[in-house]
């Protein structure tokens, strides 16, 4: 699924995402691993993890329900659009890009 995201810079953001299969159900990842990528052309400016403490909470993989915690240091980045996405591995070690899409990071007023 394609989906934008916009955050302002040096702000925190907790991301819930609700994964679906392509029919439209929920997407069960129990035993997954789960990594949220966001990049710039040149390298990876932001990475996080279902490892623990790895920025990414699964809050009920039945359902297929995350939760991405990106804190004001991880979107402390230059204005602009990035790419991001959300990779999902199986227990099988099979790799689903279960979200992506543009990751525009908007001027703040605030030092």
């Amino acid at each position: 699924m394609i989906m934008a995201l916009s955050v302002h810079r040096k702000n925190d953001l907790a991301l819930q995402v609700s994964l679906q299969d392509e029919s439209g159900a929920a997407l069960n990842i129990t035993g997954a691993a789960l990594t949220f990528v966001v990049r710039s052309l040149a390298a990876a400016v932001i990475t996080k993890t279902t490892e623990p403490g790895g920025g990414i909470t699964v809050t009920d993989a039945a359902a297929g329900k995350v939760e991405v915690t990106l804190t004001n240091a991880d979107t402390d980045l230059p204005a602009g659009t990035y790419d991001y996405e959300l990779l999902v591995t199986d227990s099988a070690g099979r790799r689903y890009t279960a979200l992506e899409g543009p990751f525009t990071v908007l001027p703040s007023l605030h030092a």
